[in-house]
């Protein structure tokens, strides 16, 4: 009861009362790494990828699939109220087209190198089994 009582609290406080599809789609960035002076940018199909089928795949979920989502990549079913909060995408150098995986502390999505061939399709079949392998995992309690 008390998990339930700050869970509530928190979104209460630090978030608004929905996730809204605007909102999510701001604080997605495709991550580039610094090292040194030099930005090293993702490779172009990895733009083309997020930038297409990924934010596609993100603009077509409904309201309570955006709210999974955002629990998959956060651990949070909301988005905090905090101008400097993203969700940071990135790809791993596997080039199976394995399920994505996140990073719920850092809040990095992580996709494989070949970005599922740009297929939008193959992306949200994996993407949503993912989604659900981890709600499961949380709700077994």
């Amino acid at each position: 009861m008390v998990l339930f009582f700050t869970d509530s609290l928190s979104k209460c406080v630090f978030s608004k009362p929905f996730v809204l599809k605007e909102d999510v789609l701001q604080v997605l960035r495709i991550r580039s790494e610094e090292a040194g002076d030099v930005i090293i940018l993702p490779e172009d199909h990895h733009l083309t990828f997020f930038n297409g089928p990924f934010m596609e795949t993100i603009n077509d979920m409904s309201s309570e699939d955006l709210s999974l989502f955002v629990e998959f990549c956060t651990g949070y079913n909301y988005l905090p109220h905090d101008e400097k909060f993203v969700i940071q995408v990135e790809f791993s150098l596997d080039d199976r087209d394995s399920l994505p995986e996140s990073h719920t502390c850092e809040q990095h999505l992580v996709l494989p190198r070949s970005a599922y061939n740009l297929d939008k399709n193959l992306f949200k079949k994996k993407l949503y089994e993912a989604m659900s392998y981890t709600r499961r995992l949380m709700t077994m309690n």
